[in-house]
């Protein structure tokens, strides 16, 4: 580890940081006694920092005014305004601040793992719901579970989309982001993501930075890569990935590659199972389970990855979901924060930018401005259909149907998604923590999950109908708690222990890190301004 001298940022405040090249390049931990005038942060070689706080990815603004509270972020970081420490989590809900008080000390840091290893807790084994917790955030702002419990009882605050303010009495006040446009047309709409999306990528390649992102896109056969590849060719986007199979042993059924040529974009192609080959227990850094992203390896290293999550309910013109608090239809990309903070690249996540103008954007999805490139059925997201169309990709080459690329454990089961070495030490893991009890709070949730993937299809079913007569239907009324449902989201069985698993073995890398001797930095350079 290496200590700097404190940055005095503010009177009776001020930051030492403390690099470890060892940890998740990344990673941040902040720490602050109750009474301190020191703000204690450790973290990896590629966050930056600097007199005024400290970051990590990138912004739509000038790189010199280190403003990445006011603009829209893709990262994570902190900084003081007016004396006060300030937090600042992403414009998405990819990823997300985790805070725990204990013993008088508040600790804050993009990585949960990070926060257990730091504050010394642990999980609790006997509480099943990890994953269903942190999935919540699918339900939106207003609705996400907020806190989830340690083994000694504390708890933990998830923080997403947001400012939050550290008071002289050490409460968090959680302001929100800045809003959007209210868009009235597609042009003013497409004017903002354009020039928002030029501003990050300005942002990210700043030559003052201590580390420089450059312009790459996951892209695939649906709707919403390849619209975030086509807003990137603007910014000198020349590079792709893409899965070449999947789910069912199907090859070039979602995948890329004839989008990315049609552009002129290289592509390198991947399976999506290529995590199982790479060693050290993959499956960890996606919250236990299987990810098809895993797959990508070291590719995304020192990219600003331009990814379409959340198009699915943002440019959907029969959507169900339409609210400014991001309400979205799964939690995909949520749990890839430990890759992305170990590899080293920012998600640029397309559809997140205006996302709490969703009312704005539905109603322009339905107008008779779109209507061109409105194809009729429920697979219908004229907005990303006019964005990818007009930049040369033929109608029939995207969009035509859902296709499945993703890893799915529910479905697919671990046997068949997990490196073996990764399961025999998972199988050792969940024998030693299951018993009896476990196995009565799985059984009555399987009850309810099945209640619930009923109601579900009957949504479906109802949606589809209702479309054929040419009606509006949204959904099919609740019949069980939302509260009960979230609970039953996921695994429901030893797989709820996965959480568990990968969050331990993360807790021992962080805890490695942290002890290793620091290396040789005499050419580090330094955020000036931030």
């Amino acid at each position: 580890m290496e200590i700097h001298t404190p940055h005095q940022a503010a009177p009776g405040l001020s930051f030492e940081f403390v690099r470890c090249p060892a940890l998740p390049q990344l990673s941040w931990c902040l720490e602050i006694e109750d009474g301190a005038h020191a703000v204690r942060v450790l973290h990896g070689v590629a966050v930056e920092t600097g007199p005024r706080g400290f970051f990590e990815g990138a912004w739509a603004g000038d790189f010199t005014r280190g403003d990445f509270e006011s603009d829209f972020m893709t990262g994570t970081g902190a900084k003081l305004v007016d004396g006060v420490l300030m937090l600042v989590t992403p414009n998405h809900t990819l990823d997300r601040l985790n805070v725990l008080r204990k013993d008088g000390v508040l600790y804050v840091s993009n990585s949960l793992p990070f926060v257990l290893a730091r504050s010394q807790e642990e999980l609790d084994a006997d509480f099943l719901f990890y994953d269903s917790y942190v999935a919540s955030i699918k339900q939106g702002l207003k609705k996400f579970e907020r806190h989830i419990p340690t083994k000694s009882g504390l708890s933990i605050r998830f923080l997403y989309c947001c400012n939050a303010l550290l008071k002289d009495n050490r409460a968090l006040v959680v302001l929100p982001k800045v809003r959007s446009p209210a868009f009235a047309t597609f042009a003013e709409y497409k004017a903002f993501l354009d020039e928002t999306v030029l501003r990050i990528a300005r942002n990210g390649a700043d030559a003052r930075r201590h580390v420089r992102y450059s312009p790459m896109a996951a892209v695939s056969r649906g709707y919403d890569s390849p619209t975030a590849l086509v807003v990137a060719l603007a910014v000198g986007c020349r590079q792709a990935v893409t899965f070449r199979d999947s789910r069912g042993g199907l090859t070039d059924e979602d995948c890329g590659t004839p989008i990315a040529e049609r552009l002129g974009v290289k592509v390198r192609e991947f399976g999506r199972l290529d995590y199982r080959q790479y060693p050290d227990f993959p499956e960890v850094e996606n919250s236990g389970g299987p990810a098809d992203f895993l797959s990508f390896g070291e590719s995304l290293r020192g990219t600003l990855l331009f990814t379409g999550f959340h198009g699915d309910k943002l440019w959907d013109k029969n959507c169900d979901k339409i609210s400014r608090d991001i309400v979205r239809g799964d939690s995909s990309g949520a749990s890839l924060t430990e890759y992305r903070l170990r590899v080293g690249y920012t998600n640029l996540a397309v559809p997140f930018i205006g996302v709490d103008s969703h009312p704005e954007l539905y109603a322009i999805a339905n107008s008779r401005e779109i209507a061109p490139w409105s194809v009729g059925n429920l697979y219908d997201r004229p907005i990303a259909r006019r964005i990818v169309e007009e930049a040369g990709i033929p109608r029939e080459l995207f969009g035509q149907k859902k296709r499945a690329a993703g890893v799915v454990v529910t479905t697919e089961g671990i046997a068949g998604t997990m490196s073996a070495r990764s399961l025999a030490d998972f199988n050792r893991f969940a024998e030693e923590r299951w018993d009896w009890l476990k196995t009565a709070n799985v059984s009555a949730l399987q009850l309810v999950k099945t209640i619930a993937y009923v109601n579900q299809g009957a949504t479906t079913v109802a949606k589809r109908l209702a479309h054929k007569a040419g009606l509006r239907l949204h959904s099919v009324p609740r019949v069980i708690p939302r509260k009960l449902d979230m609970l039953a989201f996921g695994y429901v069985g030893k797989e709820s222990l996965l959480f568990h698993w990968g969050v331990e073995k993360l807790i021992a890398r962080y805890q490695a890190a942290l002890t290793q001797r620091p290396r040789s930095n005499n050419s580090e350079r330094r955020l000036r301004a931030a």
